[in-house]
């Protein structure tokens, strides 16, 4: 019974992304997944806030470093928002990283 309710909300995962799907089956694949709800509905609520893409491209960057962390994703999320509107609000263009080309 616990499969099936999990299951539930796989369609919404997989609207989320790709990545975004992994890493709530990876928060909810331990023996009491019940205690990390809270935190997967959290993260689906993060893509409705800031936007699909950009979750899904943290959730692909922290399943890269094993960092299974709600709070840690929302703070990437907060910063990026915070530098954006800096650099809104100064008028200046955001520096591109040194090595892409």
């Amino acid at each position: 019974m616990g499969a099936a309710r999990r299951g539930r909300r796989r369609p919404q995962r997989a609207r989320a992304g790709a990545h975004v799907g992994a890493f709530v089956e990876r928060l909810l694949g331990g023996p009491v997944p019940w205690i990390k709800l809270r935190q997967g509905y959290g993260l689906l609520r993060l893509c409705q806030r800031y936007g699909q893409d950009r979750v899904d491209a943290l959730c692909a960057r922290a399943l890269a470093f094993d960092v299974i962390d709600v709070r840690r994703i929302e703070g990437m999320l907060k910063d990026a928002r915070r530098t954006e509107d800096a650099a809104l609000a100064t008028g200046r263009v955001i520096a591109q990283a040194r090595h892409s080309r």
